[in-house]
């Protein structure tokens, strides 16, 4: 199941930090396809993915997948 709050919040890091998704995939080596799915909520990349995301964006996973700790 998709969670639509998890991709709100890594667009808000991602835009924070003034990047784009291709950028986060470049960075991350996760496919730009994952994260496009993700955004089409069809669905999210896994916890491991999860971790690479929040390391480039400068944020916790548990924020990125909890949200508010």
């Amino acid at each position: 199941m998709v969670d639509a709050a998890r991709y709100e919040r890594y667009e808000n890091a991602r835009n924070a930090k003034g990047m784009t998704d291709y950028q986060v995939a470049n960075v991350t080596g996760i496919a730009p396809s994952i994260l496009c799915d993700w955004k089409n909520n069809r669905s999210e990349p896994k916890a491991e993915k999860m971790v690479r995301i929040a390391q480039c964006l400068d944020i916790t996973a548990e924020y990125l997948i909890v949200g508010e700790v």
